[in-house]
């Protein structure tokens, strides 16, 4: 369990401090439509599938955490919408149904001695209406400045998405290319101080 996490909010997210999120082109939705709903309950399934039930490679662990009980809900507003062959009762049952959320969990060292969390939130009108909201966690080593890279790279990633498309693993994705970066970047670091530590010596006997 990661403790004392920081995140920093992306991907065209609606929600946090106005100067790092940034207002989607697409209008926002006060509701679910069954289509909307559906497809967004289909990529939480997926997403599971991908990241969870030890699908992932012992070199690359992940995991997945989801409501399931909302995910419930959210089938038995569709089965009741459907039923009603989409006359007012039927689909007012999707009022009830909240935005979605699931956790990607990159495992493992992946930033500053920790994993991280890739929040990823359907709000009501995804895909059609409006893009997923990422939000990557770390933990209290994170730095604003790495988790705001994340951030950036989520946003870029889902901006490329076409609207009214599923964005969210595109968003996942580029969090995961971002981590391996900022990896790369650190070890470079690493071995330019060890290298630069050995010649000290040498240079101070000068």
């Amino acid at each position: 369990m990661l403790t004392r996490k920081a995140s920093v909010v992306g991907a065209r997210s609606t929600a946090g401090d106005a100067s790092t999120a940034k207002p989607s082109a697409m209008p926002a939705a006060s509701t679910w439509t069954p289509e909307c709903l559906r497809r967004a309950v289909d990529e939480v399934r997926a997403l599971s599938c991908m990241f969870g039930d030890g699908a992932s490679p012992a070199e690359d662990p992940t995991d997945v955490s989801h409501h399931e009980s909302l995910l419930e809900l959210a089938e038995s507003a569709l089965d009741a919408a459907e039923a009603s062959a989409g006359s007012t009762p039927g689909e007012n049952t999707l009022h009830a149904v909240p935005a979605l959320e699931v956790t990607i969990k990159l495992l493992g060292d992946r930033l500053c001695g920790g994993g991280v969390d890739v929040v990823v939130r359907m709000p009501p009108g995804y895909p059609e209406f409006c893009a997923a909201e990422i939000r990557a966690e770390g933990n209290a080593r994170a730095t604003l400045d790495d988790l705001g890279f994340l951030r950036r790279a989520a946003e870029s990633a889902v901006e490329e998405v076409g609207e009214g498309e599923e964005s969210a693993l595109s968003g996942v994705e580029a969090v995961r290319r971002a981590l391996a970066r900022l990896a790369e970047a650190a070890a470079a670091e690493r071995a330019a101080a060890a290298a630069a530590a050995a010649a000290a010596p040498a240079t101070s006997g000068c």
